[in-house]
């Protein structure tokens, strides 16, 4: 992969990263919102429809006593019409109640209503034939039947509020987890962010620093081995041209070596042809020599051998370079 391609890669997991994060918290809290809101719903429609069966019983009371007491149908018609509402709320009640001890409760307030509505159906017959019925065990009846249905409507309230209060407490606690999964998720993904950056970083870095010092190795005439970098294709590539610079500078430097070595031979042999000579010329010369002679003579024997020395100096540094040169060390002792 280019380091283009390398960052590219690195940027988008870490946006993916984060994309994911963020619609989980987003989801998770939309989630939590719809059924915090379901519950209050729920339950505000659960206290309104007991409130209304309560009203109903209620009102059904007043007018079985109206009946009772002035023997009037048009009473007994709005007792009747009521039990058809009173049905009605019991039946939505039932379908919103989220628990079964909820509808336990509504099932035993509509047993209860019903065996109200049973006595004061008999009672009513007895009214309307005119016959004599019990009429205090009626009265009494139909109030201990009345308070019970109160009571469970009164329990169906209670047990509704604590149904929602439950499963508020429920969400809550799913919510800290919720909470506490984010944070790992954010955690997990930082880390593996950090490591992804530090790891791409790294891919392009480290061949950048292994060629650096391999320009100071050549820096200091120490071409050594080729580079092979595991490293992005533009990394690669000048780390290919870094190796085809050391090749070119070995042979060059093969070929310096080569050439002083060639030329120190070359010219060492006719300098001591020359200095020989030199030497020599005075003595097969006729007659002596004159001074200006003798001090050109000087000379020429004085600069030949200067070069010969140069051409010497030159042949060592060939074969200390070819690694042939003898060294012989001494230990030599100092005094002050």
């Amino acid at each position: 992969m280019t380091i283009f391609s390398r960052l590219v890669f690195g940027y988008l997991t870490i946006f993916v990263l984060v994309i994911i994060l963020s619609f989980y918290t987003i989801v998770q809290m939309g989630r939590f919102g719809e059924v915090t809101y379901s519950l209050m719903m729920n339950n505000n429609r659960m206290v309104d429809i007991t409130g209304k069966l309560t009203d109903t019983v209620l009102s059904q009371i007043r007018y079985e006593k109206k009946f009772v007491v002035t023997k009037d149908t048009a009473f007994y018609s709005q007792f009747v019409r009521l039990k058809s509402d009173f049905d009605q709320f019991a039946e939505q009640a039932l379908s919103l109640a989220g628990s079964a001890r909820v509808r336990r409760s509504l099932n035993s307030a509509k047993e209860s209503y019903h065996t109200y509505q049973s006595l004061f159906e008999e009672e009513a017959k007895y009214l309307q034939a005119g016959a004599r019925y019990p009429q205090q065990w009626y009265k009494e009846e139909k109030e201990r039947v009345a308070n019970e249905l109160i009571e469970g409507l009164d329990k169906v309230k209670l047990y509704s509020q604590d149904h929602t209060d439950q499963e508020i407490e429920r969400l809550y606690e799913t919510g800290t987890r919720a909470r506490k999964i984010a944070m790992a998720m954010a955690g997990g993904f930082l880390v593996f962010s950090i490591a992804l950056s530090f790891l791409i970083q790294r891919s392009i870095t480290r061949p950048i620093a292994l060629m650096k010092k391999k320009t100071r190795e050549i820096a200091r005439g120490n071409f050594g081995e080729d580079l092979h970098l595991s490293s992005p294709p533009e990394v690669a590539e000048l780390a290919q041209a870094l190796n085809f610079m050391c090749d070119k500078l070995k042979q060059l430097d093969k070929m310096k070596s080569d050439f002083f070595s060639s030329m120190s031979h070359e010219l060492r042999n006719p300098l001591s042809t020359i200095k020989m000579g030199i030497q020599l010329l005075p003595e097969k010369t006729e007659g002596m020599p004159t001074e200006k002679q003798k001090k050109l003579l000087t000379i020429l024997s004085e600069e030949s051998t200067r070069v010969l020395e140069l051409v010497n100096s030159v042949l060592d540094l060939s074969k200390m370079e070819a690694g042939m040169m003898t060294y012989i060390l001494r230990k030599r002792s100092f005094y002050l």
